[in-house]
């Protein structure tokens, strides 16, 4: 979704893998972004597990459209559950660089526990 501000509005693009959440869960997170990014050109990528539950995708569709926003499915190269977090992150990424759309910044939200290995975060807490 994008808001139509001045030019010198920076465009923000956010990423957000979301993972088996209801519909109900995933309007509080886009009301909740709307109203922290408020001063930014917000475009707001998200991932959801359509497998999650059978009326997601029709739920969505109906909320977009009752909210005013633009959605588009697009088809994924790999399973995204909540264990390939990073594989969704993938999966948005190559959304948003195919979107004819330009950014000035991107924004990742989520669980970096979810992205970064055991290992990796014991040597992150051993150095802080």
């Amino acid at each position: 979704m994008a808001a139509d501000l001045s030019p010198s509005t920076m465009r923000l693009a956010l990423l957000s893998p979301i993972h088996g959440q209801s519909i109900d869960h995933i309007a509080r997170q886009l009301e909740n972004y709307r109203v922290f990014l408020a001063p930014f050109e917000l475009r707001h990528y998200f991932h959801v597990s359509l497998e999650s539950h059978p009326d997601l995708q029709s739920d969505l569709t109906a909320f977009a459209e009752r909210e005013g926003h633009s959605i588009i499915f697009t088809n994924r190269s790999q399973p995204t559950w909540r264990a390939c977090t990073a594989y969704a992150l993938c999966e948005l990424i190559k959304t948003v660089l195919a979107d004819q759309h330009s950014h000035d910044k991107v924004l990742i939200h989520t669980d970096t526990d979810l992205l970064v290995s055991g290992k990796a975060k014991d040597q992150l807490q051993n150095h802080r």
